[in-house]
């Protein structure tokens, strides 16, 4: 049965992106996760060092693993590196009711700003606020 969820997946103390062709190969290794696990992303946020992304899905844990590993498998080939790249297990916390989904969905569409990397959420490319509120 499909839930609501909210998965965040951080790199720790290393760099999960470090050019713009890092940003879009991990929205991309995300909307392939999705798509496999048939997910429906409600709202996402790539930062340098973390992921932020609320779902409709049946499989939280094998969708954030799939992510992971495409992610990892691209970063580790263009900087030649071995081993897992993110934290081994990801937060992700099941969403209950209304409110709660709203508040998530929130909070990832401000993680820009919550970070200080941009003065509003519509400022920043790697978060799907302006893809949300056009």
């Amino acid at each position: 049965m499909k839930k609501c969820y909210h998965i965040c997946l951080s790199a720790g103390k290393e760099l999960l992106c470090r050019t713009e062709e890092d940003y879009i190969y991990c929205f991309n290794a995300l909307a392939l996760a999705i798509k496999e696990t048939d997910s429906e992303l409600l709202a996402d946020s790539v930062m340098s060092t973390h992921i932020h992304y609320c779902v409709i899905t049946s499989e939280p844990l094998a969708l954030a693993r799939r992510h992971k590993y495409k992610y990892t498998r691209h970063f580790n080939n263009k900087y030649p590196r071995k081993g897992s790249l993110m934290e081994q297990d990801p937060f992700i916390i099941e969403l209950e009711g209304m409110h709660h989904i709203l508040t998530a969905i929130c909070y990832v569409l401000r993680n820009p700003l919550h970070h200080g990397v941009s003065p509003t959420p519509f400022g920043y490319r790697h978060c799907s606020a302006s893809s949300i509120f056009v």
